[in-house]
């Protein structure tokens, strides 16, 4: 058997109190991930200005290139 569909019988045989526990485990800890991934990005885009892989633009030229790419 698949080991995720052996993840969610095995939830299944949990409480509901248990399984809310579970729920709010997995959801903090993706929230953790996304937020490690953000940093990263943060890291990795802060190092390519510095090393002039990028140029400053505002916000408003940021739109205007994603509405012409639309």
């Amino acid at each position: 058997m698949d080991r995720f569909a052996d993840i969610v019988e095995a939830a299944d045989r949990l409480t509901p109190a248990d399984q809310l526990a579970l729920v709010k485990i997995l959801k903090h800890r993706l929230a953790d991930q996304e937020r490690r991934e953000i940093v990263a990005d943060v890291a990795n885009g802060k190092s390519e200005f510095g090393r002039g892989g990028l140029e400053s633009k505002s916000a408003r030229s940021i739109m205007d290139e994603i509405r012409d790419e639309s």
